[in-house]
């Protein structure tokens, strides 16, 4: 028995809010576990796991929580489209349009060794971490198609709540019921 496009297109549709399901769990987990956490010290409720959260588990949901931040931030805003087939641009443009330039302050930015200058990295993988810096500033002065923005927590919120779901047939983000989210490619700086 063939599936009909119905079912082919509810099938999509489960798939793309399971995915933003399981993104917005790794957001819930690491919240639960401050929440948790704190709770227990504040009724002063010494587990026995205290010292295993503490040292292990701590670290790691934390690291859990900044790389899936840093993972969203990638790929996700109001101006970039993601898309089923291959484009007929060429391999740098399409690049630069579907990878986002976050700019973090400086000492941010050093500290975590430039991840955020994404373009430059999905253009040549092999760039090593020390020089993207430079490479994506050659990329931003020479391309008119990269999407960049400094980093704000304000515009974080907002395009979190643009980018739910991405509609590929109409080129729009959605909310979880499939509702245009009035998508704008500017966020302002």
């Amino acid at each position: 028995m063939e599936a009909s496009a119905a079912d082919l297109q509810s099938e999509e549709i489960l798939t793309r809010l399971e995915v933003a399901a399981a993104r917005q769990a790794s957001y819930a987990w690491g919240i639960g576990f401050f929440v948790f956490d704190a709770i227990a010290y504040a009724c002063g409720i010494h587990l026995a796991l205290t010292a295993e959260s503490t040292g292990i588990l701590l670290p790691c949901c934390i690291s859990q929580m900044l790389m899936s931040n840093t993972e969203y931030l990638h790929h996700t805003h109001p101006a970039v489209r993601w898309f089923r087939d291959p484009t007929e641009e060429s391999f740098d443009d399409h690049q630069a349009r579907v990878s986002i330039h976050v700019q973090y302050p400086q000492p941010i930015d050093w500290f975590v060794h430039w991840i955020m200058d994404h373009t430059a990295h999905h253009m040549q993988p092999t760039i090593p971490l020390y020089r993207l810096n430079a490479t994506q500033a050659k990329i931003d002065s020479r391309s008119e198609n990269t999407v960049q923005y400094h980093f704000k927590f304000s515009k974080l919120l907002k395009i979190t709540r643009q980018c739910k779901l991405f509609d590929d047939e109409t080129g729009n983000w959605t909310d979880f019921k499939g509702q245009p989210t009035g998508v704008t490619s500017e966020l302002g700086d």
